[in-house]
């Protein structure tokens, strides 16, 4: 396989973000505001949360064209979201660069996507049957065992790996997730990261985005509520960025699209 340039980063800037943080602090609006830009159009929602009316509502009507949806939840069996969700990515591979393809796919958000992958584990290894004296003897056989949790964090490590791995044939990928509690391996310290399945994913997970934000928000003098994002990690709350030359450390949800779309239209001139 030929080696290339980083130029390449000049001429195709394409960005994939993991975004997390607090029900409420503007995830999915942050996200679908990038549709005011045409780098980012048509956005598609691989939408796990079934929500997007609130959405809705807090866009302008501008807006709604440029974004597309497709709903994921589980209807007849377990997991089946999941099923549906892999097979829309392989979908989009083949689109890929046709008049058809979306520009940027926003899973939101993985917290959800995480349940379905467990629902479908729990599922499959009930239909293997169960150990006598087990919590799924006793409660039934779709209940969870310490066993579903190791093949649930493979199955969405494969699919985030296989997500991000799309920006390759040019697509913008955006991810959201709720946040959790953690605490430090080392030092004992709590502080949050992405929710997700297992101890070791959230630390890893953050490794296949270039971008990595936490969504807050702040009371101001009059009562109302400014939406942020932070874009460099303190202690405590994890998150970064490579456009740390044009954003704040915590920046305003309202202006953040804006200068890093400003910035990579300067680096194509």
């Amino acid at each position: 396989m030929a080696t290339q340039t980083l130029s390449k980063f000049v001429s195709t800037p394409l960005i994939t973000l993991l975004l997390y943080g607090k029900t409420g602090t503007g995830k999915t609006t942050l996200g679908a505001k990038a549709a005011q830009f045409d780098e980012f159009v048509p956005l598609e929602f691989i939408d796990f949360d079934l929500r997007l009316e609130g959405l809705v509502e807090s866009l302008p009507p501008t807006l709604l064209e440029r974004i597309r949806f497709q709903s994921y939840r589980d209807t007849t069996t377990p997991g089946e979201s999941f099923d549906r969700a892999f097979a829309r990515l392989r979908e989009l591979e083949d689109l890929a660069g046709k008049p058809d393809a979306p520009r940027t796919i926003f899973l939101d958000s993985l917290t959800f996507f995480d349940k379905a992958s467990l629902d479908m584990v729990v599922y499959l290894d009930a239909q293997k049957g169960y150990k006598e004296g087990s919590n799924k003897e006793r409660y039934g056989p779709l209940i969870a065992a310490q066993d579903d949790y190791g093949p649930t964090m493979q199955h969405i490590e494969r699919f985030v790996q296989r997500l991000t791995g799309l920006k390759q044939k040019g697509y913008n990928i955006f991810v959201s997730a709720h946040e959790k509690d953690k605490a430090d391996p080392i030092t004992g310290r709590m502080g949050i990261s992405a929710d997700v399945t297992g101890k070791k994913l959230p630390n890893r997970l953050p490794g296949y985005f270039n971008e990595y934000w936490h969504t807050e928000l702040q009371m101001v003098t009059n009562g109302s509520t400014s939406y942020l994002v932070r874009t460099k990690g303190v202690e405590g709350v994890d998150s970064r960025t490579t456009f740390s030359s044009i954003i704040n450390p915590v920046e305003s949800q309202d202006h953040i699209w804006n200068k890093i779309i400003t910035h990579l239209r300067k680096k194509k001139q």
